[in-house]
């Protein structure tokens, strides 16, 4: 199982990431929860991270039904 994880680690492929990235995790997920490598992140300049405070693993949708993330994307991407 270790194994596993190591392999499916994002800090293992960001050296190949060429294209401007955006990656957005939750504050609130509970698989990758506070494990999120800011510094290691941080260390790419085609790399961006948003942090979102709630939204869980899968899903960033607001009590009244609208999506976080493509509010997010269509900004990052402007």
């Amino acid at each position: 199982m270790e194994q596993f994880y190591k392999w499916g680690a994002v800090q293992t492929r960001l050296p190949d990431i060429k294209a401007p990235t955006l990656f957005i995790n939750t504050y609130d997920d509970m698989i990758t929860g506070k494990n999120i490598p800011f510094e290691e992140l941080a260390k790419y300049p085609n790399i961006n991270q948003i942090q979102i405070n709630l939204g869980n693993h899968l899903g960033t949708v607001t009590q009244d039904g609208k999506d976080i993330t493509s509010k997010v994307c269509a900004e990052w991407c402007e």
